[in-house]
């Protein structure tokens, strides 16, 4: 998170690590040597949490938090050392358990980030699929197919038309050409018989015989008139022959293009289906993965963090009991425990903000099933965030207030200040409140700052 301190505070550590082994003289105040051996074996054991290699750093920690609970004090100084190796115990349990909550919260999250963009990937292609419908082409084809074979209809009607003409024109001229024939050998054959007749019969016959050639002759002339007109037509049979082939031909691949596209469209949809399954199964393994996480959460995450918020809480009531007795040192766990409370808080509010933005994500896919109850989901997550940052700022500022209560003298003192300095501006930073200036800056007409 943005608010989170990465600068280590060395001053506050150098001091709370000397709280337990200020408390450990103390002890001797008492006028019960038993009492002070005990007290003195749990300091040392607490020292030596995390060097045995048997025992994890939790279950050590729990040891000595047992160990010291079962320590019978009496007097005022020895309860309050009591109180303070016991709040130092349950800060350090705390702290552990803390971490392995950390490391728990973030399994699975990446995980739902690539099957999220997966889905997106999947969905967006089946949508692109199913976008390129074809039925405006395919009815365009068929608007042009059909008005080709319209065409190709009218021009095999008119060959037709013409053809019949040709061959009247044809029929016409054989009977012209056969009745011209006729009358020239009619006339042929009175012209040999007026060869052997006298003078005045032949002359007598000779105005039939050019009757009938003059007869001829015209029907010639219309035979001549009705095959030169169906020798000029009959070249428009071959182009309608070709205008009928080439149409023929156009309609054929509009066909293999109607055909094309509909083998496009059953191959693009099977694609489309392919992707909306294996989307179907990712959402599934999305919401497995969510499950998952949410179970995690519900029952080890969030339960440790309740364990280790209330260990710390503890810690720092000790840390007050031990104050009354011991007023530096028991304030100083306190202010570390108040500490590590924020902390803890601002740790578990980081972890709901990283659910709550992993649930928004998802929640923003509209088409991902659950979507909406994502959303709400995530809604959720953040305002519990929210509160948890409240109470880490709340802490924060208990925890400077505490070291400001301090009276540490010596070189301490300036480090104590400034430490307690950065805890305030912490809190004030997770509530978005503005940064204070260090004092004695002068803020110039331009908004900028003069240090003088």
């Amino acid at each position: 998170m943005p608010h989170r301190c990465t600068r280590t505070n060395a001053s506050l550590l150098a001091l709370l690590a000397g709280s337990i082994a200020g408390l450990v003289p103390l002890a001797g105040c008492s006028d019960r040597g038993a009492e002070s051996r005990q007290i003195a074996e749990a300091a040392r054991e607490l020292g030596a949490v995390g060097t045995s290699e048997s025992t994890t750093p939790t279950a050590a920690y729990a040891s000595v938090t047992s160990t010291i609970n079962g320590i019978d004090v009496q007097g005022e100084t020895a309860t309050a050392v009591t109180s303070g190796l016991l709040g130092q115990s349950l800060l350090g349990e705390a702290s552990v358990t803390a971490k392995d909550a950390a490391l728990a919260e973030r399994s699975e999250h990446y995980e739902v980030g690539d099957l999220a963009s997966r889905f997106q990937t999947l969905t967006t292609e089946a949508v692109a699929l199913e976008a390129c419908d074809p039925t405006p082409d395919l009815d365009r084809i068929a608007q042009e197919t059909n008005a080709l074979e319209a065409q190709a209809e009218r021009s095999r009607e008119d060959r037709v038309s013409l053809a019949e003409r040709i061959e009247d024109l044809e029929t016409r001229a054989t009977g012209l050409r056969a009745d011209s024939a006729s009358k020239r050998n009619q006339a042929a054959e009175m012209e040999l018989a007026s060869s052997r007749m006298s003078a005045s019969e032949a002359a007598s016959r000779a105005g039939s015989i050019r009757t009938l050639t003059r007869a001829a002759d015209a029907l010639d002339m219309q035979v001549a008139r009705l095959s030169g007109e169906a020798e000029t037509l009959t070249p428009r049979l071959s182009e309608f022959d070709s205008e009928i082939n080439k149409l023929t031909q156009q309609i054929q691949l509009a066909g293999e293009a109607a055909e094309d596209l509909r083998q496009m469209a059953t191959e693009r949809a099977s694609r489309a289906g392919a992707a909306r399954a294996e989307a179907s199964d990712v959402a599934e393994l999305i919401r497995e993965t969510v499950n998952s996480i949410d179970t995690a959460r519900t029952e080890t995450v969030i339960p440790a963090g309740d364990q280790a918020t209330r260990s710390l809480e503890q810690a720092v009531r000790e840390s007050e009991k031990a104050a009354r007795g011991v007023r530096e040192a028991g304030t100083l766990g306190k202010a570390a425990a108040q500490r590590r409370l924020a902390e803890l808080y601002q740790l578990r509010a980081d972890g709901h903000a990283r659910y709550a933005g992993m649930l928004a994500r998802i929640g923003s896919i509209d088409e991902l099933p659950n979507a909406s109850s994502y959303a709400q989901a995530s809604v959720s997550e953040q305002a519990t965030g929210d509160e948890l940052l409240t109470l880490a700022a709340d802490s924060y500022e208990n925890a400077g207030s505490s070291l400001s209560a301090v009276n540490i003298r010596g070189t301490d003192t300036q480090h104590a200040a400034e430490t307690a300095d950065e805890l305030n501006e912490l809190a004030r930073r997770l509530r978005g409140e503005p940064e204070t200036e260090p004092e004695g800056t002068v803020t110039d007409q331009n908004g900028g700052t003069d240090q003088p």
